[in-house]
């Protein structure tokens, strides 16, 4: 067979068994991107109603996955976020997570595979508390490189003496993988707002329950509060209202294309995830920032959105009051459009890395 009909499957591996929207996403355009260019890909624990869905196989047994894949991605997540040994020892998750790079990497030795990172992040610091289990994985023979999505991992990357290289994250580009149809016309003076906060980040704060009250008696103003795990793995640590009414509403991640059309139809989105807020900007939306992690303030601030990143005591009769004015929350008023587009056009170049193995490993076979 020569090179040019040569078929390679690729496993996908990450942290994809908590049905999480950010997680989901990127496994998804990962797997749709190989299937394009004419190669197989199975993702590890998948959800199994999104696996058909989009017609991606899904494998719950690492080491068939590792064994059946001839190369393999890690497809996003935080891979370099530190856990303290408390949490390693006291968390159920934290304890699930480093097994299974344990797991991971046995299988990649027993095989002889090869593993390669794609936009994956941490904490841009130099000391990270990682597992000995991690530390391992990152640096064995089975992991040559790969993609960062932070500059400021690089120094700490560097320590395991691999080549990874700095491209923004891989969802600045999200807008050019969906087809998701027209936006929706709605009445000029309405303004569809979206939430997502997480519950430990609003002790002793009442601004959301303010925002409920004002859409309450506000004919122009619907709010959607939204919950980026599928139903099935009942996450409860994201806010949302104790019911709905004609103007506060609930969206619940059921599906990527619903999730996606829905941050595409609003006016802007408060959230305190990177992903979900980066997601709805390379859509068109405007993404606020509350209480976001470092690598959320990292990536507005590399785009010159510092106005975005919101106060821990903003004021929200205030916020709507100037964002409701289309004028104040256009893109070119909150942020650099010039770093924006080069940050999207540079995001691109995690597919040009993927490319460049499938063309390696097609040689290697």
């Amino acid at each position: 067979m020569s090179i040019q009909n040569k078929v390679l499957t690729i496993g996908i591996w990450g942290n994809y068994n908590y049905g999480n929207w950010g997680d989901d996403l990127m496994a998804i355009i990962i797997a749709e991107y190989i299937k394009k260019n004419g190669h197989r890909t199975i993702v590890y624990r998948l959800d199994e109603d999104l696996s058909k869905e989009h017609n991606i196989p899904s494998e719950r047994s690492v080491d068939k996955l590792v064994r059946d894949s001839d190369f393999l991605l890690i497809g996003g997540g935080g891979m370099l976020v530190g856990n303290s040994l408390v949490k390693r020892l006291l968390s159920p998750i934290a304890k699930k997570f480093e097994r299974d790079f344990k797991d991971l990497n046995k299988s990649l030795k027993a095989h002889g595979k090869k593993i390669y990172p794609i936009t994956i992040g941490g904490e841009e610091k130099m000391e990270v508390s990682l597992s000995k289990s991690r530390s391992d994985f990152f640096k064995s023979d089975s992991v040559p490189g790969g993609t960062l999505r932070l500059k400021g991992d690089i120094p700490f990357v560097h320590t395991f003496n691999k080549n990874f290289i700095y491209y923004p994250d891989i969802l600045f580009d999200i807008k050019n993988q969906f087809e998701l149809g027209k936006t929706l016309k709605k009445p000029e003076n309405e303004i569809w707002m979206g939430v997502n906060l997480i519950n430990k980040n609003l002790k002793n704060e009442k601004w959301h329950l303010d925002l409920i009250e004002i859409a309450q008696k506000r004919n122009n103003l619907k709010v959607f509060f939204i919950k980026t795990h599928l139903p099935k793995y009942k996450q409860d640590y994201e806010f949302v209202p104790n019911k709905e009414n004609d103007n506060v509403k609930i969206h619940q991640y059921t599906s990527v294309e619903g999730t996606l059309s829905l941050l595409k139809n609003l006016d802007l989105v408060i959230s305190s995830k990177l992903h979900l807020g980066l997601t709805a900007l390379s859509l068109g939306t405007p993404f606020f920032s509350y209480k976001g992690k470092g690598k959320t303030i990292s990536a507005l601030n590399s785009i010159g959105g510092s106005k975005v990143i919101l106060k821990e005591d903003f004021n929200i009769n205030n916020f709507l009051e100037f964002y409701s004015k289309k004028e104040n929350r256009l893109l070119s008023e909150l942020y650099d459009l010039d770093k924006y587009n080069y940050m999207t056009s540079e995001s691109k170049k995690h597919y040009d890395f993927i490319k460049e193995l499938v063309e390696r490993h097609m040689l290697d076979n």
